[in-house]
């Protein structure tokens, strides 16, 4: 069995950092570079300038088989929603299907502009995989390699939708919570009541530790240290393991939910313990169910129940994830933390690698496992198996099992939706390969109440 295991990280949030850019449209339509003197960012309320309207936006996947699109062909006649992406946005992706709908339910009076700094080369790809995987899905019609309009309408996180009335204002930003059918029908009418979008992030340095050693013990002096702190707002979430320099392993995780800390603390080579691997069995759900979508129960629940934690000695990642163990065990005393196996449905992925049809061409390494495919060369079959647990399965309530007999380097390339099970095995099937939904003893970190003093046990 492989007991090589790939540790990846996952952030609650995707960021990104807009690099200045300015393409080079003078003299092309009506749009003149020398109308504007700067880019300035719009505040809510700011009607657009008149020389954005005329921009020249370079776009791919047009129903009309355009070129080059400008906010000009929809002004006056509809609500624009400018929806901000990338190909890397999980959260992006995930909600494409919903403005798809919401697209075609209001066609007469919204238009969604779906816009990403990327070139074409990484558009057309994802456009490509997207139509291989279903033919009848709809293109992607998108804005690309575009940056003035990321510099109007400034943000951080993505994905970022911005909200401009048919009358010509900017009207504010959102994220994809904000976008209902009530919201939308409102702001057709010229009133803003979706929530605005809190944009604002700390800026993290992922090379260094929390703290910056003072008083005269320099950071070379430090042998090690843990910090538990609380959450913090403009944090950007995320998992950071392994060196730090000097001689010292890190763990770091900011702004994580308690299923997130033991996730970290208690994974090892040969085994990912994600949340399908985490059972809760406490009286309070909140510690991880996250609340509907009101923002103001979203940020109170964030502050009990996210936090930040850090340990940093000269031992292995391994030793500090033993040590965290222990910590996450001190700082909820109220809490039974423990491995346990427990009877539980799960997938097992079955067959061996040994079918000629999955023989390596031995040509360049290729890994690309996403909603719509499949796509490895010359690589270990468990990197399907962990993209399917880590990241397409990653809400799921049923862990993955491992039970692949041989682990050949392998070509192995088909396109369909991976979030149906089924699909995914008929794909597999000619292989030998099928994950088998099976009923068995499975390793798992269980979360209990401590008892309390003076009550009877069960």
């Amino acid at each position: 069995m492989r007991t090589c295991f790939k540790i990846l990280i996952l952030p609650f949030l995707v960021l990104c950092v807009n690099a200045f850019c300015l393409s080079s449209y003078a003299g092309e339509g009506k749009f003149n570079m020398e109308a504007r003197d700067s880019i300035n960012p719009l505040k809510i309320g700011d009607t657009i300038p008149e020389w954005l309207w005329d921009l020249p936006l370079e776009v791919a996947g047009h129903p009309a088989a355009r070129t080059k699109i400008s906010l000009q062909d929809y002004r006056g006649e509809k609500l624009i929603i400018l929806d901000f992406w990338a190909t890397w946005c999980g959260a992006c992706i995930a909600m494409m299907d919903k403005t798809d709908q919401l697209q075609k339910a209001n066609d007469n009076t919204i238009q969604i502009i779906p816009i990403t700094y990327e070139p074409a080369s990484k558009v057309n790809q994802f456009v490509s995989r997207r139509s291989q995987n279903d033919s009848n899905k709809n293109k992607l019609f998108t804005v690309y390699n575009e940056r003035i309009l990321q510099q109007i309408f400034t943000h951080k996180l993505l994905p970022h939708y911005v909200w401009i009335s048919s009358s010509g204002v900017y009207l504010g930003a959102s994220n994809g919570d904000q976008l209902t059918q009530e919201n939308l029908s409102k702001a057709i009418d010229g009133t803003a009541a979706f929530n605005q979008k809190i944009d604002y992030r700390i800026p993290y340095q992922k090379t260094k530790g929390f703290l910056q050693a003072t008083n005269g013990l320099e950071d070379s002096d430090v042998k090690s240290y843990t910090i538990f702190g609380a959450y913090k707002p403009g944090m950007p979430p995320g998992s950071q393991a392994g060196k730090l320099g000097n001689g010292m392993s890190r763990l770091t995780y900011t702004n994580g939910t308690l299923t997130s800390l033991l996730a970290m603390a208690y994974s090892r080579s040969d085994l990912y313990f994600g949340r399908n691997r985490i059972k809760f069995l406490t009286e309070d759900s909140t510690l991880y169910v996250v609340p509907a979508n009101e923002a103001p129960l979203k940020e109170e629940w964030r502050k009990r129940n996210l936090f930040s934690y850090e340990r940093v000695g000269k031992v292995s990642v391994n030793e500090l994830r033993e040590a965290m163990q222990q910590d996450l065990k001190q700082y909820f005393p109220a809490l039974n933390i423990e491995i346990k196996h427990i009877d539980h449905l799960c997938w097992v992925m079955k067959g061996n690698t040994n079918n000629p049809k999955l023989r390596t061409k031995g040509e360049s390494r290729k890994s690309i496992v996403d909603r719509d495919g499949c796509s490895l060369g010359n690589t270990s079959l468990f990197d399907l198996y962990f993209f399917m647990n880590f990241y397409l399965y990653q809400t799921s309530e049923i862990p993955f099992e491992w039970e692949i007999e041989d682990d050949y380097p392998i070509d192995l390339e088909f396109f369909t939706d991976m979030t149906d099970m089924d699909a995914v095995n008929g794909k597999l099937e000619p292989y030998g390969i099928q994950f088998v939904l099976e009923r068995r003893p499975v390793e798992m970190v269980v979360v209990t109440d401590k008892k309390k003093k003076g009550t009877n046990d069960d």
